[in-house]
């Protein structure tokens, strides 16, 4: 998985090259990282909670 800011870079060259279907793409991989990241933490506030008990 690429960081944010790389995929940043690319939507950036993608905007100045006109490339459209690479920034969506690009828009697309950038979500779905932030879904990966915010299942991430949920799932260790998950266990970290289970484990108080």
């Amino acid at each position: 998985m690429r960081g944010n800011s790389e995929i940043e870079d690319e939507i950036k060259k993608s905007l100045e090259l006109e490339d459209f279907d690479k920034y969506h793409n690009l828009l697309g991989e950038r979500e779905t990282n932030k879904l990966i990241e915010t299942i991430h933490k949920a799932a260790r506030e998950y266990e970290s909670n289970y484990k108080m008990q």
